[in-house]
């Protein structure tokens, strides 16, 4: 910005500049004369999942029958890549798929003693992949996957055995301390979802440790016994649920058959 010139050409070059700044298409720029103010930043939740970076990832896959088909599919290529991408940060994973009373399995990833993680950094700073996952975690990871119950719902099977990892972690344990749930499911669950005892221990967590559970809906957004137990419920994967799908391309198929058929008089 030059000295000569009147106001509103000072003006206009100005905006000229800031706008292709903020649009980073300056090819390069010197700043003098400035001093750094703090920000007013803005309130996000979902930056806080998990609540700690690069912390431990717990997941309860919801495989009842209400799920089985294409919902099952969706959820289960999620948690797929949600596994491998923090499994290959160096981060433990601990996943339940989950059904009835008594359809509970679990699955442990540990990277161990953190090598894979340092060696991983090492690879990031010298250009490496760094985002593979070792073939036996993948095999296991695929393995839990492939099973599915497909009876009713229980969900506080699951939550009463991560509560009993998270509330008070020792030994093998202590890896998962500080991490937060993600729980994928249709939101097909009991009302209320929780028995009064295992209700109360998630309030306890929650107050004690800052505790959260997120929640993944798999179906079109909607009111459901979610709520009732989630902090956050994220409805990303709605448009791509099999039913509003088969649902839509209804609808259209009937447009066009509408459009084609004759006009009666």
């Amino acid at each position: 910005e030059g000295g000569g010139g009147g106001g509103k050409g000072r003006a206009g070059l100005r905006r000229l500049f800031l706008s292709r700044l903020a649009e980073r298409r300056l090819l390069g720029y010197a700043l003098e004369g400035w001093a750094e103010a703090s920000g007013r930043p803005r309130r996000r939740r979902l930056a806080r999942l998990p609540r700690e970076r690069g912390g431990p990832l717990v997941v309860c896959l919801d495989t009842s029958h209400s799920m089985a088909g294409g919902r099952e599919t969706i959820a289960k290529s999620v948690v797929l890549e949600a596994v491998r991408a923090a499994h290959a940060q160096g981060r433990p994973c601990l996943l339940f798929a989950f059904s009835g009373a008594s359809d509970l399995a679990e699955l442990r990833l540990t990277p161990a003693a953190r090598r894979g993680a340092s060696k991983r950094r090492r690879d990031a700073g010298s250009g490496g992949a760094g985002g593979s996952m070792d073939r036996r975690s993948l095999t296991r990871l695929l393995d839990f996957l492939a099973c599915g119950f497909g009876g009713g719902t229980d969900v506080a099977s699951p939550l009463r055995r991560a509560l009993d990892v998270l509330e008070r972690p020792d030994g093998a344990d202590v890896v998962y301390s500080g991490a937060d749930l993600l729980l994928v499911s249709d939101g097909e669950l009991p009302d209320p979802p929780l028995d009064p005892p295992t209700a109360e221990r998630l309030r306890r967590l929650r107050s004690r440790q800052g505790f959260e559970v997120h929640g993944l809906l798999v179906g079109a957004p909607r009111p459901t016994p979610l709520d009732q137990l989630c902090d956050e419920v994220h409805t990303c994967l709605s448009r791509f649920d099999p039913l509003a799908v088969m649902r839509e391309r209804s609808a259209a198929r009937r447009e066009e058959r509408l459009e084609a058929a004759p006009a009666w008089r």
